[in-house]
């Protein structure tokens, strides 16, 4: 017990530090305990003790699975929604690693094994679970040659649905250039199929996808050779495949900054007249020792001032109509010395969008190899949105 006082008490010097809990941290004062694996989601770290060498992404990628899973259990993951929830997810940790080894990581398998919070714990908001909340019988698909599906399932209606996410992760120098641009993806799945189909998936652009993530049902020798993915699918839903695009990207936006005598001027417009752009938001840092701006006036939309002093311009659409297609912000300085401090922060620019990617990666055909005669309805949706977007201001 000793032991694991001293672990935790290395964890919060380390996330007491200006610089936080880093990734990976050696540990060579204990003697069970070589290294610290953490990630961190959402302010909440979850931290990993390891007892021996082992290759830090893998633990990372646990750690993720574990995240995705408790957010499948409960919800969105807050800290309070942890301490109510407590029970249940000690006993879904204990199913996915037995002795220090990941056992079983697939979602639907342990939904079965360990079912869900009831209502009637939500609407206490007690996790009322004092025994095991394991069912009875144990899942036939966590014992099959395919473990991450459900033995013969049925359904009324078969259908399949996709759904493509992207995020873009770019920066912007001081002239609006874009020095550095990624499209982080991920397809998702719903499937209801009935029996055991195996499906073919032909995706357009699929050879711009580099660091690509594989659910385990995915047969890599077909996409090695033709880049089509051919699989069968878990039954429920299940992330698919993950990817980064790294090449011929053209940001939705043009952006650009100027400094004039004692004014800021930053101007947004949509660079592609097929995609609309939702919830458009730039924030613009304005720490605690700045002087507030005298005035403050933009073309459309609304600013407010954030407890940290940044302004936020709340444009909102952007799309190819008239006096919707750009918008104009103007700030006035009190001192030069305000414009220095305001050139070391970024702009951080964050949006939304439905109905087409910025990378013209779409889910082009979906064929069923076996059975052949077998019947249901796909369909995919794309969904785009901002990531990690920031722009450097310059004089």
């Amino acid at each position: 017990m000793k032991h694991h006082e001293a672990i935790l008490d290395r964890i919060r010097q380390e996330i007491g530090r200006p610089d936080g809990l880093k990734p990976i941290i050696y540990t060579p004062e204990f003697r069970h305990c070589v290294c610290l694996v953490s990630v961190v989601k959402e302010g909440i770290y979850l931290v990993s003790p390891l007892r021996k060498e082992i290759d830090p992404l893998l633990i990372v990628e646990l750690l993720i699975s574990v995240w995705d899973l408790f957010e499948r259990y409960i919800g969105p993951i807050t800290v309070e929604s942890l301490q109510l929830n407590f029970m249940t997810l000690l006993f879904v940790m204990d199913e996915m690693v037995d002795g220090g080894t990941a056992f079983v990581t697939e979602p639907n398998i342990l939904t079965e094994i360990i079912p869900k919070p009831n209502i009637l714990e939500k609407v206490t908001k007690k996790n009322i679970a004092l025994k095991k909340p394991y069912e009875n019988d144990l899942p036939i698909g966590a014992t099959s040659m395919t473990p991450w599906r459900r033995h013969n399932p049925r359904y009324i209606q078969d259908r399949i649905l996709f759904d493509i996410t992207e995020q873009l992760d770019c920066r912007f120098d001081g002239h609006g250039r874009p020095d550095h641009c990624k499209i982080w993806g991920e397809i998702t799945c719903k499937c209801n199929l009935s029996g055991t189909p195996i499906l073919r998936m032909n995706l357009r652009r699929a050879e711009l996808l580099e660091s690509l993530t594989f659910h385990q049902s995915i047969k890599l020798r077909e996409w090695d050779e033709t880049h089509k993915i051919v699989f069968l699918p878990p039954d429920g839903e299940f992330m698919l495949l993950k990817y980064c695009i790294r090449e011929k990207i053209v940001p939705p936006f043009k952006i650009d900054s100027a400094f004039k005598n004692d004014e800021l001027k930053i101007s947004l417009e949509l660079n592609i007249a097929e995609m609309s752009l939702e919830k458009v938001k730039i924030i613009v840092p304005w720490t605690p020792d700045l002087i507030p701006a005298t005035s403050v006036n933009v073309s459309r939309g609304t600013i407010t001032i954030g407890k940290d002093n940044s302004h936020k311009w709340k444009i909102g659409r952007l799309r190819l109509k008239k006096d919707q297609s750009s918008a104009l912000m103007k700030i006035k300085i009190s001192s030069e010395v305000q414009v220095e401090k305001l050139k070391a922060q970024p702009l951080i620019i964050s949006f939304k969008s439905a109905g087409k990617l910025l990378s013209a990666v779409a889910v082009s055909s979906i064929e069923v190899l076996e059975p052949r005669e077998f019947k249901c309805y796909k369909g995919s949706r794309p969904f785009f949105n901002s990531g990690r977007v920031l722009m450097y201001l310059q004089n």
